[in-house]
């Protein structure tokens, strides 16, 4: 007897982008429902993909356990390998996919061209990749009739289902009674997901669908946002909702008739949202291309004959309930999931047409199966701050179980990273070798590939402000990991040259920022890859050191105003007439201690007063319950951590011209009255600042507004975000 790892392991490509995921969900939820144990491997293609997560109701059942994430470096075997789309093999995988499936189907919902002559895949292309991957023996199902015939014309032919695999929707769950019509006129609507591929895209057939007379309704929902881009204003008997104001089923029962605008390079092709509707007993009224697939069970006209079929069918209620039984019944005969577990049944099942005894072996085993640990190497600079080590870290420490975070860093604070408990190369950086910078990239290129070759990452990210010509190299000579930029925004230096580079990475991770509505640098006028996660920060607030215990460690004296000074590694930035003004100042008011940062990556050691508490370590956020107020310059960390924590502070720009715009950033929350700007040009602003920040009044003002701000840390979406794409088999043509 054979043993399979699975019944059933579906394969394609999930993220966020095709409304035909919805459908894809429902069909993985009703195979669940009738017991077969599935399974799911993730294929990523097309680079430029702006989104990396999982349709979120595909999400949603493996949250549940009614599917399995599958790791893409496993050998699996399975009764039945269902592969969601053609487009999935436009490219054959960077690595081989071990799946082993007694039999394999590909589903199709779109041929090689679309309806307007566009080429969507290559079919001689796709049929060898996918046998590559499959192996000979598929079997091509088509959604519908229409598509049947496009498979028929191609050549080489495919072996096509001997039945088409057309979507299918539990029908108990939208059936409704209706016992007379919505309105006293004829109310016409279509819903579907906000994605352009769901929706009617040119403005004189939306306005001959759903018309602009008084006498019928429209009603639409979701749809508005794609609409509006062809049809401004929308006409006055046009009701438009979002899901957030109106449930789909509830929708459905303030309609008459379910009108279906295909966009231009629409199959002909069914998809839930009309299922879901016709169940409901509305009446489709639906382009002739559906005649194929639902018969005398709808309307069948072009958009300007919409409104003269609507009103015939509203002054004709015995017809208009005959249809709609129709719609209902042949949904349940086509349509439905009993028909779907049918079809699947004859594939899995035994002789008898029941799962057979494997398929409960199968069951018993695959809680139990080893699960592989990906690596994701980050790749940090030896920038002037901790910020990009401490970044990469932020992340690290938030990846799952399935992730090895290995580091390689240009940092002096590499002992930082050793000591969080994580394997840490060194590569020393230009300026500590002090060479000719031809010479260092080439000497970059041959570690990163070594390094590359030896730990074999699935993820590598690199944090930086420039990726190197050396790292731009290696990412050439490495095909197989997904590379992502990191790099956080406000930039100063308007440097074209550097940002082309990111055609080089999957995508372009950037944490927020708190003043991001200021941010007027050349990154946010390219997003093409960019992946946009809130702020990130090393610690969250409930990570930090309770305020008795954070000054008992510090040696702080438990009932005095304290205010930490920290004002960066001073590498490439004089602040010492800031510092110098306020230790005087602070230095009058006896009821006031001072602790002072004291980076790891300091080229100098700082002169400090006897009374002045030096706080070094890392990080410095562990301990910021310590504090009443602070006196910080303006870094990404440093500035994010303390507004986090609720700390009112004293900004004091690092105004150095490779550094991002901190300037903005500070002025931002100066302005928002979220923390105190003082210029080191405007020193005299400084006692007066200190002076407020010392006032109890003011301090509680400040923080109560910094009490305000979404604790979201950027660092768990980024984690997930690598553990998306290293648990996904790549499949794109770079």
């Amino acid at each position: 007897m054979v043993t399979y790892d699975y019944e059933i392991i579906v394969l394609g490509d999930f993220r966020e982008t095709s409304f035909r995921h919805t459908t894809v969900a429902d069909q993985i939820k009703a195979l669940a429902l009738a017991g077969y144990q599935i399974g799911l491997l993730q294929l990523s293609g097309d680079r430029q993909h702006r989104s990396i997560r999982i349709h979120s109701d595909i999400d949603s059942l493996m949250s549940i356990g009614a599917v399995i994430r599958l790791d893409p470096n496993r050998l699996y075997k399975a009764r039945l390998a269902i592969a969601t789309d053609p487009r999935c093999f436009i490219n054959k995988p960077r690595r081989f996919l071990r799946l082993e499936a007694f039999t394999n189907i590909v589903l199709v919902s779109a041929g090689p061209t679309s309806i307007t002559g566009r080429k969507l895949y290559d079919w001689v292309q796709v049929k060898s990749n996918a046998e590559d991957v499959l192996g000979q023996h598929i079997i091509w199902a088509p959604s519908g009739p229409n598509i049947r015939t496009l498979m028929q014309r191609l050549t080489p032919q495919p072996q096509l289902s001997d039945v088409d695999w057309a979507p299918s929707i539990n029908p108990d769950d939208w059936q409704m009674e209706r016992i007379e019509f919505c309105s006293n006129r004829p109310v016409l609507g279509q819903s579907g997901p906000s994605l352009e591929e769901a929706w009617p895209n040119r403005a004189d057939e939306i306005l001959s669908l759903y018309p602009d007379d008084p006498g019928v309704l429209v009603r639409i929902l979701n749809g508005g946002a794609i609409l509006g881009d062809q049809v401004t204003p929308f006409p006055r008997n046009w009701d438009v909702l979002s899901s957030s104001a109106l449930g789909e089923r509830d929708f459905l029962s303030t309609i008459d008739f379910f009108v279906y605008g295909q966009h231009s390079d629409g199959f002909g092709t069914v998809d839930a949202s009309l299922l879901r509707a016709m169940a409901s007993g509305a009446v489709a009224i639906l382009p002739p291309a559906f005649e194929a697939h639902f018969g005398d069970a709808a309307i069948y006209c072009s958009p300007h004959e919409v409104r003269f079929h609507a009103q015939q069918l509203y002054n004709d209620p015995a017809r208009y309930r005959s249809l709609s039984q129709a719609g209902i019944n042949i949904v349940r005969q086509k349509f439905s999931d009993q028909a779907l577990n049918s079809r699947v049944r004859q594939l899995v099942g035994n002789e008898d047409g029941q799962a057979g005894d494997s398929t409960i072996q199968a069951r018993q085993q695959s809680a139990a199966l080893p699960k592989s640990r990906h690596r994701a190497m980050f790749i940090t600079i030896n920038g002037i701050g901790m910020g990009h080590l401490t970044r990469m870290l932020a992340i690290a420490r938030r990846c799952s179980a399935s992730i090895e975070p290995v580091f390689v860093t240009m940092s002096q604070g590499l002992k930082v990273i050793r000591e969080q408990g994580y394997l840490a190369e060194f590569i020393p950086s230009r300026q500590y070798l002090n060479c000719d910078i031809a010479q260092w990239n080439r000497f970059l290129r041959d570690e990163l590939n070594e390094m590359i070759s030896f730990y074999d990452p699935a993820v590598v990210v690199f944090d930086g402000n420039v990726p190197y010509q050396g790292l731009i190299e290696s990412i050439k000579d490495n095909p197989d990991p997904w590379f992502i930029w990191s790099r956080r925004g406000m930039w100063r230096a308007q440097s074209q040259h550097i940002i082309d580079r990111e055609e080089n990475f999957a995508i372009v991770l950037e944490p927020g920022d708190i003043a991001g509505p200021d941010d007027h640098g050349i990154t946010m006028h390219h997003r093409e890859r960019t992946y946009d996660v809130a702020p990130i920060r090393l610690l969250d607030n409930e990570q930090l050191l309770p305020r008795e215990e954070a000054r008992a460690e510090l040696g702080l004296e438990p009932s005095k105003t304290t205010i930490l000074i920290q004002l960066g590694a001073r590498n490439n930035f004089d602040f010492q007439s800031i510092h110098n003004a306020a230790l005087a100042h602070i230095a009058d008011r006896p009821d006031v201690q001072v602790a002072f940062g004291e980076w790891l990556i300091s080229d100098k050691p700082i002169d400090l007063p006897d009374n002045v508490i030096r706080m070094p370590g890392y990080p410095f956020a562990r301990y910021f319950n310590a504090f009443d107020a602070a006196i910080s310059a303006v870094g990404y960390n440093s500035f994010h951590e303390l507004l986090f924590a609720g700390i009112p502070t004293i900004l004091v720009p690092n105004e150095a011209t490779e550094q991002d715009n901190q300037v903005a950033r500070a002025l931002y929350a100066d302005r928002h009255e979220l923390a105190i700007c003082v210029r080191t040009k405007d020193i005299y602003r400084l006692t007066p600042a200190i002076d407020r920040l010392l006032n109890v009044d003011d301090r509680e003002r400040i923080r109560s507004r910094l009490a305000a701000l979404d604790q979201t840390n950027g660092a768990q979406e980024a984690a997930a975000l690598i553990d998306e794409m290293a648990n996904s088999r790549r499949v794109d043509g770079r």
